[in-house]
């Protein structure tokens, strides 16, 4: 349990362990300057750094040496330095080439970039990008800062690569011997399927003409700890549909034992117990079918599912608030992320 409250609170999914050489990663990781987000101050320093190694033979210093120490930290100052001293015009012109989430990435450096980004990109800018990216989010709620739904969407997300390929998306010309493949005809039949009769709380369409990349929307179903939340997945159908299954992943962070911190889903269904009867509609069913019932004989994540079977209690309010804080962007507003903490707060110390 004590492994549980520290994921919990943790950037992650909340579902992997935490050892030594993780809090060393993360350590690392929070030493990274700005330096590290332009290849121009990474060569700069690249540069710097071979001239540390001449002067180490010259001198004979050993790499401990206090001297080398001192200059490894100047040489840090000095990239600092000269990013802070570039004017707010050259900065914006570096911005204004970068994509949506390279623009929130640089908008978490500092208050000065926060706030340059903020001038630079108005509300309704950021309203479309997560129309681009969170094609099923329609919030319900009055939104006075869509930069920050934004935020909140990037941060209750476990897989960045699967939200960088939403947009990366390659152009296919669809031939005419493209168009009468068993694969695309077989896919516009499922996706007129879908639009014309929905399985209830589950949405799904492709991003792209190929019907290759395809965004899903699960609600949370009634009755379980999930119930209100709405949880978006990603999915790549291969060329060699329906022969082989479609990648499918979480994007939505979610606390459950078939679901890893990655949002790799352990559904037989789609992988080694692939059937041609199968389709979008229905694996989504079965998707949806898991968070009812969890399959704890063989799980993705062993603890979450050691938790269900011992206390299913406690497991259903990890849950609960897992669904609350990453799940409900739809429906909460920024304040009641708080009172969302505090509860967490308040079941780790129960």
């Amino acid at each position: 349990l004590i492994n549980l409250n520290q994921k919990l609170d943790s950037n992650d999914s909340g579902n992997e362990d935490i050892d030594d050489s993780q809090q060393s990663n993360d350590t690392d990781k929070s030493k990274i300057t700005a330096s590290h987000l332009n290849p121009i101050f990474q060569n700069k320093n690249l540069n710097v750094n071979c001239k540390f190694d001449k002067f180490k033979k010259l001198n004979n210093l050993d790499d401990n040496s206090n001297t080398i120490q001192n200059l490894d930290n100047q040489s840090n100052r000095e990239s600092i330095s000269l990013i802070e001293k570039l004017p707010n015009e050259v900065l914006l012109k570096i911005f204004i080439n970068l994509d949506d989430l390279s623009l929130w990435s640089v908008s978490q450096v500092c208050k000065r970039w926060f706030l340059l980004i903020r001038e630079e990109i108005n509300d309704e800018k950021w309203r479309y990008f997560i129309g681009e990216r969170w094609i099923y989010c329609k919030p319900q709620i009055n939104i006075d800062f869509y930069q920050e739904l934004y935020s909140q969407l990037v941060k209750s997300s476990n897989c960045f690569y699967c939200l960088q390929q939403i947009q990366n998306r390659p152009k296919i010309e669809l031939s005419n011997e493209f168009k009468r493949s068993w694969r695309h005809r077989r896919l516009l039949l499922e996706l007129k399927s879908l639009q014309q009769d929905p399985p209830d709380g589950i949405n799904a369409k492709p991003l792209d003409s190929s019907c290759y990349f395809w965004q899903a929307a699960i609600t949370g179903p009634v009755g379980s700890p999930y119930e209100g939340g709405i949880f978006y997945l990603y999915l790549q159908i291969p060329q060699s549909y329906p022969l082989n299954p479609p990648l499918v992943r979480f994007i939505t962070r979610i606390f459950h034992p078939n679901i890893s911190r990655h949002g790799d889903i352990g559904l037989d269904s789609i992988h080694e117990n692939w059937s041609l009867a199968l389709t979008i509609s229905k694996i989504l069913i079965s998707i949806q079918s898991l968070l009812t019932d969890p399959y704890t004989h063989v799980c993705m994540e062993r603890d979450i599912g050691e938790l269900y079977k011992k206390n299913r209690d406690l497991f259903d309010k990890y849950a609960r608030i897992f669904t609350w804080k990453y799940a409900m962007n739809d429906y909460l507003c920024f304040n009641d992320l708080k009172v969302i903490n505090d509860l967490n707060f308040y079941v780790k110390n129960e």
